[in-house]
C-alpha cells in the first residue's frame, strides 16, 4: 500500500504557494523529467555537490546542443549513489530552469562546492553544453561577485530580553486540548492511492479514502517495515528501515511545513514500533537523602535596557590580484616553461588561466609548461574568489630552426575550432601488439589521437566514439562492435560514420581479396580469422549511413613498419584487385600506401607517417586555399607531398591513395 500527501486550500499563503508549485509540475521527480528527453546519449547529465561537498545533491540536466538547462535538487533518501542515473534522480526534484547556458552556470557556480568548480572550469567538455571557456570564466567571475555582495551585509544577533514572571499567583490556566489532529495541522489530510507516486492532489482527486496524518505516520511505516517485501529481512536489517524511513516521513513533513514531533510522538505511543529504537542506557541512580529546603530570598530582577541593533556593513573587495609575471620571453626551444606568482590579501582563493585554460595555483606560485613551434602570444589572467581580475598579455619569441620545427611539431587537436554539427558515430581500432604477427609500432598512439581528432574535427561526442586498443580488438569484440555497437548509433540517412584503422593488413594468397588483421587473426588463415574489407564495407553499408569515410593507415604487402615479415613462409604478393573494387558510392577510402608499398612509422614523432600528416592536415594544413574547408582532394595532395617526401628519408616509396570523389568537403574547421 502506498499514500501520497494532499493538501487543502487554507488562507496560509506560505502553504498555498508549496502546493500550488508541486500540482503544476509536470513530472513526480527527475528520473521521469531524464527519460522523456531522449536516449541518454543524447542527454548531458552533470552531478554536483552541494557547498559543504556533500556528493550528487543537484544534477544539471540539458539536451547536447541545446539551450534548455534544468537544475535539480535533492528531497528525498530513497536511493543510494551506486543505484544507476535513473533511479537514483527518483530522489531529486525539478529546482529550476534556465534559457540559457550562461545563466545554468552562473547559479552552479554559486551552490556547488570548490572541488566541483575546479572541475567544471578545467576539466568538463563544454560542447555538449554549449558554451564556450571564456563564457564560462566570465560567469564563475559573476557568480563570486554576487556572492561578495551577500556575505558582507550581517546582522550582529540580538540578545533575548527575559521577561519577568509574576509571583503574585499560583493559579495557573489549563492549555485547552486539541481533539483533532487534522486541526492541529492546518487541515491537512493524507490520501491513500494506488500508484507508488507520491506528490500532494486536489481533494476530488482523492478517490482511495484518506488518512490523519497520525494514520498516515503508522500505514507508511507498516508498509515499509513489516510489509510482504520485508519479511525474511533480519532484526538488524529491519531497525535500519526503520531508521530510514522515519527520516523520510520526517523529511516530507517539515516540507510541509508539518510540526515533526507528531511522527516521533505517535511512533513512541505504539510497541510494535518503540522495539526498534535504540535502546538508551541509563546509568543507575544513587539515591540521596532530602536535604532540607532552606528558603531563598528572591530578589527582583534589575530591568534590562533594550539594546540597539546595529548592523555591520564592510566594504566590498574590489581590488584585483596582483600577478607578478614578465610581460616577454625568448626560448631557443619550443618546449618552455614560464613561472609566475599571484597573491591578494582580499581573498584566500585565487584561480590562474592560461587563456581561458585554468591551471594549476600552489601558495601563490604557479608554472605555465608549452610547447610551441614558433613565437606566440599568452593571455594570462588572475580571478580571485569575489570575481576581480587582473590580466597580462605574455609575449613569448621561439628561435629555432625551421628543421626542428618541421620534426618535433605535435599533434594538437584542440586548436581545432569545430563547426561540424551532426550525427556523427567513430569506430577506431589501433592494434600494436598481435598474438601472431610482429608488432606494428605506434598504432596504438595513433588510434589514441585519432579518437580526439574524430570530437574536434567531425563532431563526434565521447557517447559516440568506440576505441579499440590491442586485446580489445579480438575477431569476437571487433564483430560485436560492427554487429551490436554500430547499429544502434546509425540512423538510416543521417549519421555520418569515420572508421580509422592503425595495424597491419594483408592479402590473400591469389591477390584477390584485401584483410585487416585483427589481434588474434592468424596470418595463414585469413579467410577465417582476419576481417576482409569487402566484408567491412557490406556490415556497414547495411544500415544505410548518410556518408562513410575510412582512413587504413596499414599495407597489404606482407610487411611491418619495420620491414618485418607478417608471412612464415615469406612469399611475395601479387595483388590482382584495384583499391576501388567493392567500395560504395557514399564511401570515401584514404589508405596510407599503394598496393606494393609498405607503410612506415615516424620515430621523431612516434606515429605512422600517414596517420600522422592526416591528423596535421585535419589542423588545416591541408587546406590549401585558406577557406577553412578541407576536401579530399587537397587532403590528399598534402600527404602526398609530406608522406611521401619523409620516406624517402629513410629510403622507401609511400605514397597514399584515395577512392571517391575528390571535391567533396571532408571537414570544416
Amino acid at each position: 500500500m502506498h499514500v501520497e500527501v494532499r493538501v487543502k486550500v487554507t488562507k496560509n499563503i506560505f502553504l498555498f504557494l508549496i502546493f500550488l508549485l508541486f500540482s503544476t509540475n509536470l513530472y513526480a521527480n527527475c528520473s521521469q523529467f531524464y527519460k522523456s528527453l531522449g536516449k541518454p546519449s543524447k542527454v548531458s547529465l552533470l552531478w554536483l555537490d552541494d557547498k559543504n561537498g556533500k556528493q550528487a545533491q543537484y544534477a544539471l540536466i540539458n539536451k547536447i546542443g541545446g539551450d534548455q538547462f534544468t537544475l535539480c535538487k535533492r528531497t528525498r533518501f530513497d536511493y543510494s549513489i551506486e543505484d544507476s542515473n535513473k533511479e537514483f534522480l527518483k530522489d531529486l526534484d525539478v529546482y529550476e530552469g534556465f534559457s540559457t547556458p550562461e545563466s545554468a552556470f552562473n547559479q552552479v557556480f554559486k551552490i556547488t562546492s570548490e572541488e566541483t568548480t575546479r572541475y567544471i572550469l578545467s576539466k568538463l567538455y563544454l560542447p555538449d553544453y554549449s558554451i564556450s571557456k571564456s563564457n564560462l570564466v566570465t560567469q564563475f567571475a559573476l557568480s563570486q561577485k554576487e556572492e561578495q555582495v551577500s556575505k558582507y551585509i550581517t546582522k550582529k544577533p540580538s540578545k533575548k530580553i527575559k521577561k519577568e514572571k509574576k509571583q503574585s499567583s499560583y493559579i495557573t490556566k489549563k492549555k485547552k486540548k486539541k481533539t483533532n489532529d487534522q486541526d492541529t495541522y492546518n487541515g491537512y489530510l493524507f490520501c491513500r492511492a494506488s500508484s507508488g507516486a507520491f506528490s500532494p492532489y486536489m481533494a476530488d482527486r482523492c478517490t482511495w479514502g484518506t488518512l490523519s496524518p497520525k494514520e498516515y505516520v503508522l500505514t507508511k511505516m507498516d508498509y515499509y517495515v513489516y510489509g510482504s517485501s520485508v519479511n525474511n529481512q533480519s532484526d538488524k536489517k529491519r531497525k535500519d528501515i526503520y531508521s530510514k524511513t522515519k527520516a523520510s516521513i520526517i523529511k516530507q513533513f517539515r516540507l510541509a511545513g508539518l510540526d515533526e514531533s507528531l511522527v516521533i510522538n505517535t511512533l513512541a505511543e505504539n510497541t510494535k514500533f518503540v522495539a526498534l529504537e535504540k535502546p538508551i542506557q541509563k546509568k543507575p541512580q544513587i539515591v540521596k537523602k532530602p536535604k532540607k529546603k532552606i528558603e531563598k530570598i528572591v530578589k527582583k530582577p534589575k530591568p534590562q535596557k533594550q539594546k540597539e541593533l546595529k548592523v555591520v556593513v564592510q566594504d566590498l573587495d574590489e581590488t584585483p590580484p596582483e600577478l607578478k609575471i614578465k610581460t616577454k620571453y625568448v626560448f631557443d626551444k619550443p618546449n618552455y616553461v614560464i613561472k609566475g606568482s599571484v597573491r591578494d590579501k582580499g581573498s584566500k582563493k585565487l584561480y590562474v588561466f592560461v587563456d581561458d585554460q585554468m591551471i594549476k595555483e600552489k601558495n601563490g606560485r604557479f608554472e605555465i609548461k608549452r610547447f610551441s613551434p614558433g613565437s606566440e602570444k599568452l593571455e594570462v589572467k588572475a580571478v580571485d574568489q569575489w570575481g576581480n581580475e587582473v590580466v597580462k598579455i605574455i609575449d613569448v619569441e621561439i628561435k629555432a630552426t625551421t628543421q626542428l620545427v618541421e620534426k618535433l611539431e605535435p599533434l594538437n587537436p584542440s586548436k581545432i575550432r569545430n563547426v561540424n554539427r551532426g550525427n556523427v558515430v567513430a569506430l577506431i581500432i589501433g592494434i600494436e601488439s598481435y598474438s601472431e604477427a610482429p608488432k606494428a609500432i605506434y598504432a596504438n598512439r595513433d588510434a589514441e589521437f585519432f579518437a580526439e581528432y574524430a570530437r574536434y574535427a567531425f563532431g563526434a561526442s565521447r557517447n559516440n566514439i568506440k576505441l579499440l586498443i590491442d586485446k580489445d580488438a579480438t575477431s569476437t569484440k571487433m564483430y560485436g562492435a560492427l554487429e551490436k555497437w554500430l547499429p544502434a548509433k546509425i540512423q538510416s540517412d543521417q549519421t555520418d560514420v569515420i572508421v580509422f584503422f592503425a595495424g597491419h593488413g594483408l592479402a590473400s594468397v591469389d591477390g584477390k581479396n584485401l584483410y585487416l588483421l585483427m589481434q588474434d587473426s592468424d596470418t595463414d588463415l585469413l579467410s577465417r580469422t582476419a576481417l576482409s574489407r569487402t566484408e567491412l564495407f557490406k556490415l556497414i553499408n547495411q544500415h544505410n549511413p548518410k556518408s562513410v569515410k575510412m582512413f587504413f593507415d596499414t599495407c597489404y604487402s606482407g610487411q611491418s613498419r619495420d620491414e618485418k615479415t607478417l608471412l612464415a613462409s615469406a612469399r611475395p604478393i601479387r595483388i590482382g584487385i584495384k583499391e576501388s573494387d567493392g567500395v560504395p558510392d557514399n564511401f570515401t577510402v584514404f589508405t596510407a600506401s599503394q598496393d606494393d608499398q609498405i607503410s612506415s612509422g615516424l620515430k621523431e614523432a612516434k606515429h605512422g607517417i600517414f596517420s600522422y600528416y592526416l591528423m596535421k592536415g585535419l589542423e588545416g594544413q591541408a587546406d590549401k586555399n585558406k577557406d577553412r574547408e578541407i576536401t579530399n582532394g587537397e587532403l590528399l595532395a598534402y600527404m602526398e607531398n609530406k608522406v611521401n617526401s619523409k620516406a624517402v628519408e629513410i629510403g622507401r616509396n609511400q605514397i597514399p591513395s584515395l577512392v571517391g570523389k575528390k571535391d567533396i568537403t571532408l571537414n570544416r574547421y
